[in-house]
């Protein structure tokens, strides 16, 4: 990268990053895959000057399984926490899953293991 470019901020893991241009006062955005939030900075990150030096106005986010909270929508997927790879140590996730009334709830498991 040159005097007018940020460094390239890479894709992050799960989720899909949006611009190719890292010139000064270009943006890039993120959009997680679907099971998966954002648990580090701003939907989307712009190339400019601080104190003299360019850089990114934050840091590329992170998109990342959450551990547990509530579900409603008509079909969806949960994913384990720090998938794909381990979850932490006693980590206890709780969820609640609501449909409308007269619906049932169907759930699941995929239990296929990846290998890297």
């Amino acid at each position: 990268f040159g005097h007018n470019e940020c460094p390239d901020p890479g894709i992050p893991l799960n989720g899909r990053r949006f611009g190719n241009n890292f010139q000064l006062g270009n943006s890039i955005s993120v959009v997680c895959e679907e099971g998966f939030i954002k648990t580090q900075g701003a939907d989307t990150i712009t190339c400019h000057l601080e104190d003299g030096n360019v850089m990114w106005s934050g840091p590329i986010p992170r998109c990342e399984a959450p551990c547990g909270g509530h579900y409603s929508g008509p079909s969806g997927i949960i994913l384990s926490p720090g998938w794909p790879g381990y979850y932490k140590d006693s980590l206890s996730c709780e969820w609640v899953i609501e449909a409308e009334a007269g619906r049932s709830i169907k759930i699941s498991f995929d239990r296929s293991v990846q290998h890297y």
